[in-house]
């Protein structure tokens, strides 16, 4: 049952990492937006050093999706713990 619901929420889990990954930098384009001048070489350099993060985040957020399908793909694994004691003292 839990398996079910781990794939049924799946969606939700990837939607709201990628929202936290995404949060800061866009609350930093807005300020930088808003307290940098027009014309300015800052927010270049402030868009740059954005664009950067955003590239290692999207790479780690791929990199964390695919390990969450794989973990899915995987399924259960059952340990038999009935063995044979024939044998045995």
């Amino acid at each position: 049952m839990s398996r079910v619901i781990r794939v049924a929420l799946l969606p939700f889990v990837l939607a709201w990492s990628l929202l936290r990954l995404l949060f800061w930098p866009a609350l930093v384009l807005v300020v930088a937006g808003i307290l940098i001048p027009d014309g300015s070489a800052w927010f270049q350099v402030v868009l740059a050093g954005l664009v950067v993060y955003l590239l290692g985040a999207l790479t780690a957020f791929r990199a964390a999706a695919r390990g969450m399908f794989r973990s899915l793909d995987r399924g259960t694994v059952h340990i038999d713990d009935q063995r044979s004691r024939k044998g045995k003292w």
